[in-house]
């Protein structure tokens, strides 16, 4: 489904709003790791993405250059990745003349 914009409503409802509450459980979820596993081994591995996912998170809503990100933080990577491998999809899957 679309909405009035074009945009899938998945990914229109992942904003600002849904982002906070992903590293507000994904926090909570490490920290109750910590808890739960006696061993500093999981609780860095579970740690360390939740880690990454905010930092990245919250330099995408502060920085000014690219709306997209401030946006749609860290899902618009997502859509930066596929533009990067844009050419090589077209040459394997489609056919040019």
């Amino acid at each position: 489904m679309s909405t009035k914009s074009g945009m899938p409503e998945i990914i229109e409802k992942w904003g600002r709003g849904p982002f906070y509450k992903t590293v507000a459980v994904m926090t909570v979820f490490s920290a109750g790791s910590l808890a739960v596993f006696d061993s500093p081994l999981i609780s860095a591995l579970l740690g360390l993405p939740t880690a990454a996912f905010t930092i990245i998170g919250l330099h995408d809503l502060q920085q000014k250059q690219h709306t997209l990100l401030r946006n749609f933080p860290v899902l618009g990577h997502v859509r930066y990745l596929f533009e990067s491998i844009r050419p090589e999809i077209r040459q394997y899957f489609v056919e040019s003349e």
